[in-house]
């Protein structure tokens, strides 16, 4: 039965991110954990956002997953930089030839079946 908390986390989307950034890296948790330093388990609470890392865990994760301790706490980390990406791509878009144009269609269709078989087989 999970641990029910008497206060609300500071920055409750902090686990989710760690999760989701730690995923994205392809680790496990069994892997990732021994390479900040902290057991599986205590990793485990801290993406079910039982417990907030102290500063210095948080570093460590961070500085692992090559993200900064701001991108690891915020709500929507990539809501802005998603924006910004969608604007560029657009601009590139309109500045290819249609050559061009379908060699980057059959690259994003590619690049999309991978992702399907990487969701049908994710890393935990």
């Amino acid at each position: 039965m999970p641990i029910r908390r008497k206060k609300p986390l500071p920055y409750p989307n902090c686990g989710r991110n760690i999760k989701k950034y730690r995923k994205m890296a392809g680790q496990s948790i069994s892997d990732f954990a021994p390479k900040i330093g902290i057991s599986a388990k205590y990793l485990s609470s801290l993406e079910s956002c039982y417990q907030m890392p102290s500063i210095t865990t948080l570093d460590k994760i961070a500085s692992e997953l090559h993200v900064t301790i701001e991108r690891l706490l915020k709500d929507n980390p990539d809501q802005e930089n998603d924006q910004k990406t969608k604007e560029l791509i657009i601009e590139t878009l309109d500045t290819l030839t249609n050559d061009e144009l379908l060699f980057f269609y059959h690259v994003i269709c590619k690049f999309t079946q991978l992702l399907n078989k990487r969701q049908d087989n994710p890393v935990e």
